[in-house]
């Protein structure tokens, strides 16, 4: 029959694909809203349990609650690169909006100064880019991904700051394994 089969690393394949998309798209990718916006120290939290699971992270050195503040504070200077560059929207909304309590779900409403945690007022994520039409990232992966852009992205040097901004993007919506079960 001269049938021939191949074998394709589908996760490799997946995050060129999504790293060329986010450079295709770059200050043009559709907004994926997210509502309610997750807030960023829970999410950063969560990032490091799962870490920690695999043992990638011990927690010495800083607790959980540095590493989050460390994130909240670069996520709140970088905010306007992020929104503009990659459809990466951090906001500040008071607490309690993303458990649908009054306040906004985004830009505008709900919003507040980048100001401290004081105040009821939380750092949240309310938007991600739509790199590939019917493809969500799996959100399991959103916590490594805040833990990615506070670590692996070189935000001091333009070309550096792009090609690793793009790679941690693309690594977090490639297509793999659910880290979750679906009936979980």
């Amino acid at each position: 029959h001269q049938t021939k089969l191949y074998l394709a690393d589908v996760t490799a394949l997946s995050r060129e694909l999504m790293y060329q998309q986010v450079l295709r798209r770059f200050e043009h990718a559709p907004r994926l809203r997210l509502v309610p916006p997750l807030p960023v120290r829970a999410l950063v939290a969560a990032g490091l349990d799962i870490e920690a699971a695999g043992g990638a992270w011990d927690g010495s050195g800083a607790e959980a609650d540095e590493v989050g503040e460390l994130v909240v504070q670069l996520l709140r200077e970088k905010a306007a690169l992020l929104s503009e560059c990659v459809s990466i929207d951090v906001v500040d909304m008071f607490r309690g909006c993303g458990d649908g309590g009054g306040g906004g779900t985004g830009a505008g409403e709900g919003e507040h100064s980048r100001g401290g945690e004081a105040g009821g007022v939380e750092c949240c994520i309310a938007s991600l880019p739509l790199l590939l039409d019917g493809h969500r990232p799996d959100a399991a992966r959103l916590p490594g991904l805040l833990l990615a852009l506070a670590r692996d992205v070189e935000w001091d040097e333009e070309k550096a700051c792009f090609r690793t901004l793009a790679r941690a993007l693309a690594d977090a919506y490639a297509v793999r394994e659910p880290l979750l079960p679906d009936d979980w």
